[in-house]
């Protein structure tokens, strides 16, 4: 071929793309996702139900933010199966006083809310809807 001959542009795949596209299936793995496997989901957190005019955090002293923080970190490794765990042994709020305050602003459809003591520093209430964690309001020791 020389200078003047037109070669036909194509546009080099990866190698790795180049053998996907020649497969005709999909491997057992790619099929079947995490979902679907059983493996189980980390918790996720959101914060969308948070409620700050009910909440103490303002007032955490540095321990008591340290060890929001770590309980945090806890609720995230958990899986929906495991973070029982990690519950306070009561483990359903009921909307009856003195935790009506926690429920205004809630979807309908929450019936209780789960808690979680921080060592020494209070407690972290919220909802579970699958795998997603809605904190809802945080009490010091001092409240609870």
């Amino acid at each position: 071929m020389g200078k003047g001959s037109k070669r036909s542009q194509q546009p080099r795949l990866n190698p790795r793309l180049a053998e996907l596209e020649q497969t005709t299936y999909l491997s057992p793995k790619v099929a079947i996702g995490n979902s679907i496997s059983g493996e189980p989901k980390v918790v996720r957190i959101s914060f969308e139900n948070y409620d700050s005019s009910v909440c103490d955090i303002r007032n955490f002293s540095k321990v008591e933010a340290k060890e929001f923080i770590n309980t945090l970190k806890k609720i995230n490794q958990s899986t929906q199966d495991t973070i029982k765990n990690i519950l306070r042994p009561q483990p359903r709020i009921n909307n009856v006083k003195p935790y009506d305050v926690l429920f205004k602003g809630l979807p309908p459809d929450v019936d209780y809310l789960l808690e979680v003591g921080m060592t020494g520093a209070g407690r972290i209430f919220f909802h579970m809807v699958g795998n997603e964690c809605y904190i809802v309001s945080t009490w010091t020791k001092k409240r609870t």
